[in-house]
């Protein structure tokens, strides 16, 4: 094995050991430290092989990390694992790391702090739409934001 192929092996496994990343994340790094297409895909296999790489531990934990840290919604999850080239079955995997109850618990926090940061605005339907908007750009479904909102804004 040549010896720069074996830099990059080993700068990927660093590169990856410190916390899970995708195919895409690391393929972008190696192109940045200026491996060829070649030593891209032979490191990207080693990585792979050596279970360093698994798109679906990484959906798992990309997930649990949006989602608790972030307050991210299932659709902003999903969204932002498709940028990263991840497969629909890993995203439904990684999703369904999110408990139901929690994640309505978590929607329903998020909306009572935002209606209450804007309940100075005297029209009831702008507090309603710059909740809504607020909670979409979470990525939360509508659908929960507008039963949330019914339940809790009386």
């Amino acid at each position: 094995m040549r010896e720069e192929l074996k830099h990059f092996i080993h700068k990927a496994a660093a590169f990856c050991a410190y916390q899970d990343r995708c195919q895409k994340e690391l393929a972008e790094k190696l192109k940045e430290w200026g491996a060829t297409a070649d030593e891209a895909d032979e490191v990207l296999c080693e990585m792979i092989l050596e279970k360093f790489i698994d798109e679906e531990r990484f959906s798992q934990s990309f997930t649990r990390g949006k989602f608790h840290y972030k307050k991210w919604g299932r659709l902003k999850i999903r969204q932002a694992l498709n940028q990263k080239d991840i497969s629909s079955r890993n995203i439904d995997t990684g999703l369904n790391e999110i408990d139901p109850v929690q994640y309505r618990e978590v929607a329903t926090s998020l909306l009572l702090n935002k209606y209450r940061s804007v309940e100075s605005d005297p029209h009831p339907l702008k507090r309603k739409q710059k909740t809504l908007n607020f909670m979409q750009s979470k990525g939360f479904e509508i659908s929960l934001c507008l039963e949330i909102y019914d339940e809790v804004v009386k």
